[in-house]
């Protein structure tokens, strides 16, 4: 039964990545060691430059500068514009074509709308950014830093795993076999030792797995991928 579930959940990873890859109609194994990755980089060298490999907080920041200068450019609307137009003219006078030539001047007097709306929007759009570069200058570094602290965890807690428990299951299982032949132990003592022999593997799996979500974590928190970009 437990053979049969875990069938069933394999070949429905297999089809969702087939479709994340863009062939739908396909099947993709994805295979690894699935090995601990290595301990990540100390937090001093991570967190100066977490904000700006960030490219929410550098959004922010262009959102910014783009409200300011569409500020500066409603705070101009009071200045009268002219608008200069020339161009040619012909007219059938007579069965004669006469040519001649037209110029134009326009003036626009702001009187009632200078702008103040377009300022107001502006400015509104300047705090709104602000106020999401602020959000990410507070939650970030703290993310960051409970990203860290949870994978550094949780690489201590798969290696004592590893160290404590995974390591002597060859010889728990070899000492329950041998007593079991030599008739000083029961079948059900040999079956717990395999019992237990499994929950240790697996448990040693999900360890495993924990790591690399934490793992998976903190990158997303700094902004950037594991090999540096963004």
């Amino acid at each position: 039964d437990l053979i049969a579930s875990a069938e069933i959940s394999l070949e429905a990873a297999r089809i969702r990545l087939a479709g994340l890859v863009g062939d739908p109609a396909g099947r993709i194994d994805a295979t690894a060691s699935l090995e601990l990755p290595a301990t990540p980089p100390s937090l001093p060298s991570l967190l100066p430059e977490t904000l700006e490999d960030r490219g929410d907080y550098r959004a922010a920041r262009l959102r910014a500068t783009s409200a300011d200068e569409q500020a500066a450019a409603a705070g101009r609307a009071w200045v009268p514009t002219f608008a200069l137009s020339a161009g040619a003219m012909t007219a059938d006078v007579d069965g004669d074509t006469a040519f001649g030539y037209v110029f134009g001047l326009a003036v626009s007097i702001p009187i009632f709308d200078r702008g103040k709306a377009e300022r107001a929007r502006a400015q509104a759009a300047r705090r709104a950014a602000d106020a999401d570069a602020r959000w990410l200058e507070r939650s970030v570094p703290a993310a960051v830093r409970s990203a860290h602290e949870t994978m550094l965890r949780r690489l201590a807690q798969a290696g004592t795993l590893a160290t404590a428990q995974l390591a002597l299951l060859d010889d728990l299982l070899r000492a329950a076999e041998t007593a079991y032949r030599e008739g000083e132990g029961s079948v059900v003592e040999l079956l717990d030792a395999h019992q237990t022999a499994r929950d240790a593997r697996l448990r040693g799996l999900e360890l495993r797995l924990e790591v690399w979500d934490a793992q998976l974590d903190l990158w997303r928190a700094l902004g950037r991928r594991p090999g540096g970009s963004t």
